[in-house]
């Protein structure tokens, strides 16, 4: 009858079982392969928190609407000298041009601006045309028209009603004799004073103003007034006045949340925006998808680039320094199994199958203690790291880098189970340690020391990119390297003249 395999015998089918009465190693076992786990996994969630976190703080510093979805249409109607290009523009049909577009990539919830001049870009500036009152006098400066649905409720009021037409600086009209109800001329085209706010520069207006700003204020040059900012009451109204206009822009944006947004879900939006850009059917135009959410997220990563240089090296160097914990930890196992390893050893049980059975009985505290360190890891990283929105692919790589720490892990404290476990039961106590144990493989680590000081006189260290530092990874791996050589050489040094300081402390008298 033959012999059955090794691994359908009891030590083997039972190990899985068996690993759990002995609490001690179960508990090395799992806090060791948290600590490596939690290691690896935490590189790529930092980086993707410190991403996010460098997005957020661009878009809370800036207006709302820079980190919105936009899409839109710049229309030349007349060019330099005034002149009509013969270009249409019906408000109307630019707007369910835009709308549709947006509906088709997946947005339909998107706002309607219309304004004269270039708006929603880093070069925004109105249009201005010549307003006259009612008996034809041109008022002191020239007017700008602006339409959203919400404007007129994000103005205080000064005076007027439900009337079509449009809404008046209050500083503007009285000083032009200009009254609520009169008839004006604005671009050529008579239109109803429909009220009067007050002027948006002499109060504090809400953030729904911030990016509009250039509309109604000259920071560049206090002297110079910008035009009044009429606001039309509709979109029938905007569209009858267009026409005395050069340029007329209109926007479809896609609100969105900038305190909770990561990278991934800022260039998830910009898909649908590009997208939306390229389904619009309108005449000859000038696209004008939002430009600055983009530099934002470019900025966002070189941030991250800046980091990666030194959280790599530190976390490679955890890693390693965990995975030596999770070895001793398989030493440890065959340490306190040295009854049932030497009898299998007695019987012809070589170190493979040793460590295989060690992989068995350690395998459910490996993969406990792995899922421990990916858990402690993303609930870190979510309460005290730079931002607690990552990247799906982060999360993604974080835990595969957990389950690469699992397998490594185990395959280390096996491998390192069975040799001990082999070495306990072939080589009597008191025996001299074998030659790997004598070569100083620590050596390995200065000499990376040295190679990565080397290649530093060759490369800047520290370079500086769009204002962000960027960190060369080998100005931070060459002192870990040097620190952990130098370390466990220390400590091989200070290990072999222990023998001799006993002996030397032996001959000494009482």
């Amino acid at each position: 009858m033959s012999r059955p395999p090794l691994w359908r015998l009891a030590p083997w089918t039972r190990a899985p079982l068996l690993g759990l009465r002995q609490p001690a190693a179960v508990l090395a076992v799992l806090v060791t392969s948290a600590i490596l786990a939690c290691a690896v996994a935490s590189a790529p969630l930092f980086l993707s928190s410190a991403r996010s976190a460098a997005l957020q703080q661009q878009l809370g510093d800036a207006c709302a609407e820079v980190g919105w979805g936009q899409i839109g249409a710049g229309v030349q109607l007349r060019d330099q000298n005034g002149v009509s290009r013969g270009t249409r523009f019906d408000a109307a049909e630019t707007d369910a041009a835009l709308a549709d577009a947006w509906s088709g990539a997946g947005r339909p919830g998107s706002r309607l601006v219309l304004a004269t001049g270039i708006i929603g870009t880093t070069d925004n500036g109105p249009d201005a045309a010549l307003v006259r009152d009612r008996a034809g006098v041109p008022l002191q400066i020239p007017g700008s028209l602006f339409y959203r649905p919400d404007a007129l409720a994000h103005v205080d009021r000064v005076e007027g009603g439900d009337a079509d037409g449009v809404w008046l600086p209050v500083g503007y009209a009285r000083g032009g004799g200009v009254q609520v109800g009169d008839l004006i001329e604005v671009g050529g085209t008579p239109v109803t004073v429909a009220g009067l706010y007050t002027d948006l520069w002499a109060t504090t207006p809400d953030s729904s103003w911030c990016d509009y700003r250039v509309l109604y204020a000259n920071d560049t040059n206090a002297n110079t007034p910008p035009p009044a900012l009429l606001l039309a009451t509709d979109v029938a109204t905007f569209d009858a006045l267009a026409g005395g206009f050069s340029v007329v822009t209109a926007l479809r944006q896609v609100p969105v949340t900038a305190a909770d947004q990561s990278v991934s879900d800022a260039r998830a939006l910009l898909a649908e925006q590009d997208s939306a850009q390229q389904r619009v059917a309108l005449p000859p135009y000038e696209p004008l998808p939002n430009v600055r959410l983009p530099a934002a997220v470019a900025r966002a990563e070189l941030v991250e680039s800046g980091l990666r240089g030194p959280v790599v090296p530190v976390a490679v160097a955890g890693a390693l320094l965990a995975l030596v914990l999770v070895a001793a930890a398989g030493s440890f196992w065959a340490d306190r199994r040295a009854t049932e390893v030497r009898l299998l050893a007695a019987r012809g049980v070589g170190p493979v199958p040793l460590a295989g059975k060690a992989a068995l009985e350690l395998g459910l505290p490996a993969l406990a203690g792995a899922a421990v360190g990916w858990a402690a890891a993303r609930l870190l990283t979510a309460g005290i790291g730079p931002a607690d929105d990552l990247d799906p692919g982060a999360t993604t790589a974080a835990l595969v880098s957990a389950v690469a720490a699992f397998v490594v892990g185990l395959g280390a404290a096996a491998a390192v189970a069975g040799l001990r476990a082999r070495g306990t039961a072939e080589r009597p106590l008191g025996a001299a340690p074998r030659w790997p144990a004598r070569v100083p493989w620590e050596l390995a680590l200065l000499l990376g020391a040295g190679w990565c000081w080397l290649l530093l006189q060759t490369r800047d260290a520290v370079v500086s990119e769009g204002g962000v530092a960027q960190v060369n990874g080998l100005l931070v791996a060459f002192p870990l390297l040097a620190i952990a050589g130098a370390a466990v050489l220390l400590g091989r040094l200070v290990t072999g003249l222990l023998p001799r300081l006993r002996r030397w402390a032996g001959r000494r008298s009482p």
